[in-house]
């Protein structure tokens, strides 16, 4: 039996990315730190801080979407697989500045809501954000997506 060798060379550091909240595009061309005589698929997996938040994108060619909804510190390790072998690059560290970008969508969807003597309504928040409900411009009790 022998030895598998490693048919994907990963060539140096890949450097910090500065980015801003929303879509940024061809932030990073891995195929310039990856380099391999078969094809390569490229993937990416959470580094140390973390990619919550990011949406990242890699096409065919190793080029990189990221979309941020918010600023801060993350990180990725990307990775080039050739179904031989998979390499993996250092921690890249993502430095994100701008404003948040507030997800949400809402239940019923409508400005007002008439209800009935008797009856209940359901209502609902989904996002990246905190909820607060009122009542009659009173802060109730309750910190969940649902009321």
């Amino acid at each position: 039996v022998y030895a598998q060798e490693n048919t994907i060379t990963f060539n140096g550091t890949i450097p910090e990315l500065t980015i801003t909240t929303g879509m940024n595009r061809n932030v990073l061309n891995l195929s310039a730190y990856f380099s391999s005589n078969n094809i390569i698929a490229y993937k990416y997996k959470s580094g140390s801080d973390g990619i919550e938040g990011l949406i990242i994108e890699i096409n065919n060619e190793g080029k990189v979407d990221i979309e941020a909804s918010d600023s801060g510190s993350r990180s990725a390790i990307f990775i080039a697989d050739d179904d031989i072998t998979a390499v993996q690059s250092n921690d890249v560290k993502i430095k994100i500045s701008g404003e948040s970008i507030v997800k949400t969508s809402f239940s019923p969807n409508t400005d007002s809501v008439q209800i009935d003597e008797g009856k209940s309504q359901t209502f609902a928040v989904s996002g990246n954000k905190s909820v607060e409900w009122y009542l009659d411009n009173v802060k109730l009790n309750n910190s969940g997506n649902i009321y």
